[in-house]
Order: structure tokens, then sequence, then C-alpha cells
């Protein structure tokens, strides 16, 4: 008879047991898959973010050069310059040597937004 009762006590408390076991599981699961799921979002926003700064700093040194070159009064005076073809030549020789030198830059062209053609 005590056989009997151990038998009866013993199975409700192991489905009661393995129950537990599968709830904290399950439990554990979502819980960790929601944590993981913020934590690679919030990774790819920083990452994004730190992207998206270096490119607009990138960018904004590269129109502070550019400006800068143009400026340069190898350039601003080549096109009223006696000897033409001498400071074209000049100039394209500083072009090259940037264009070397940064390799950022494909090619470089002089323009003259004051003339009229």
């Amino acid at each position: 008879m005590r056989l009997r009762l151990k038998a009866k006590l013993l199975i409700p408390l192991t489905i009661i047991m393995i129950t537990g076991f599968m709830t904290s599981i399950a439990i554990s699961y979502f819980s960790s898959r929601q944590t993981l799921e913020a934590m690679v979002s919030n990774s790819i926003m920083t990452l994004s973010d730190t992207m998206a700064a270096k490119i607009n700093q990138w960018m904004a040194r590269n129109k502070v050069d550019i400006e800068h070159w143009s400026r340069m009064d190898s350039v601003t005076h080549i096109f009223n310059s006696a000897d033409s073809a001498g400071a074209i030549e000049n100039i394209n020789t500083q072009l090259k040597y940037y264009i070397e030198r940064y390799h950022l830059f494909n090619g470089m062209r002089i323009t003259n937004e004051k003339r009229n053609e």
C-alpha cells in the first residue's frame, strides 16, 4: 500500500516538475531572444551612426581641400596668365600630385565659371 501511494505521488510531481522546467526554458528562450535582438539592433544603429559621421567628416574635409585648391593663385590666374600654356602645365603637374597623394580622386579638372561659351 505504501508503494502505491508513492507511485501515485511520484507521477503527478514528475509531471509538475517537467512542466515547470519546460515553462522556465520557454520563458528564458523568449527573453534571451528579445534581448539579443535588441542588442543586435542597437549595435547596427551605433555602427550606422558612426559610419554616417565618418562619411560626413570625410566629405567636409574634401570640400575644404577642394575649396582651398580652387583659391590657389596658380588656379585663379591660369586663365589670365600671359603664358597660359606654361600655367596649364604647372597646374596639371599640381593636380597630378594631388591625385597621386590623396588617392581619392580619379581626376581633377579646372573650370572657369566666369567664362561664357
